[in-house]
């Protein structure tokens, strides 16, 4: 299996085909705002980040719709020290999962097409959680909770029986997600 790892301090960027996500870091008091351009289009970005203040988390970056990227161009605008590690979706994750703040999952089978989903979370700011399809495009997946606040509550997931997913959570507190 072939292993991608990208640290990110340049500006031109290359990425195989595939799921990727990045991990982010930031320790100033402003904003930390984070793009990577990957085509020719005015449309052909995928926002990284939108945060102020020190940051961690993680972010899907399925808007490349799994394909290879062989001229992106990195845009920061940061008021103090970051870094963006670019890595592959990989890893098998449990159908049961708990957090704190944003995270992106390793890879979950499904066997069958419907799952039961229940959400928590403990936070007061946005609580965004989708299921994204190993190796799919940016409309290949469900979004589970899109919510403000607290939260607590099921919704179901149509899934397509037999492929590999995984999970993308946006959150400013703990939260559960367990997949039945």
């Amino acid at each position: 299996m072939q292993r991608f790892v990208q640290f990110l301090r340049e500006r031109w960027v290359s990425i195989p085909p595939g799921s990727f996500y990045a991990v982010l870091t930031h320790s100033g008091s402003r904003n930390f705002i984070s793009k990577l351009f990957y085509g020719e289009g005015e449309y052909d970005y995928q926002l990284l980040s939108n945060k102020i203040g020190n940051y961690y988390g993680m972010s899907a970056m399925n808007d490349l719709d799994g394909k290879e990227v062989t001229n992106g161009i990195l845009e920061v605008k940061a008021d103090g020290d970051w870094t963006i590690e670019i890595k592959r979706v990989s890893g098998v994750c449990e159908k049961e999962l708990s957090g704190t703040g944003d995270y992106i999952s390793g890879l979950i089978s499904f066997a069958s097409a419907r799952h039961t989903v229940t959400l928590t979370h403990d936070g007061s700011r946005n609580f965004i959680v989708k299921i994204l399809k190993e190796n799919g495009g940016k409309h290949d997946y469900e979004l589970l909770a899109n919510k403000i606040g607290e939260y607590s509550g099921e919704t179901v997931a149509n899934l397509k029986s037999g492929s590999k997913y995984y999970v993308s959570v946006i959150a400013d507190g703990n939260w559960t997600i367990s997949i039945s």
